[in-house]
């Protein structure tokens, strides 16, 4: 009998570390979208536009709010057509090539949510 209650006691105590572990992590959200302004950008050679800065202005799952202690992973589609060469908080840099194109700038947070901005290069 005492085993029975000692193995009984023991796997409820295991099952209370594990949710009380379980419970004070901070594991984010994954749903919501980033929304980055400007979102669509014209580049043409003849205003001799060679760069432009993108900023995460809110997000769809927070509705609004300062962003300046996030970190943001920024990448493009095509680094041929430009890149993102500087960014701080949540702004970044994009400088063009002299290559003309559809252009994708992507950025994503800490808890995975993602946002983009569209950019034609003429």
């Amino acid at each position: 009998m005492r085993k029975g209650l000692f193995g009984i006691v023991g796997v409820l105590c295991v099952t209370a570390i594990v949710v009380l572990a379980l419970s004070g992590c901070d594991t984010g959200t994954t749903t919501g979208s980033l929304i980055v302004t400007p979102s669509y950008v014209v580049m043409s050679d003849s205003t001799n536009s060679v760069s432009i800065m993108l900023t995460v202005v809110t997000s769809t799952n927070y509705g609004g709010g300062e962003f300046s202690g996030q970190l943001y992973e920024w990448r493009v589609d095509d680094a041929t057509l430009g890149g993102v060469y500087h960014s701080a908080g949540n702004q970044a840099m994009y400088v063009r090539t002299a290559k003309n194109g559809e252009q994708y700038v992507y950025v994503k947070d800490a808890y995975m949510r993602e946002g983009w901005a569209v950019i034609v290069q003429e």
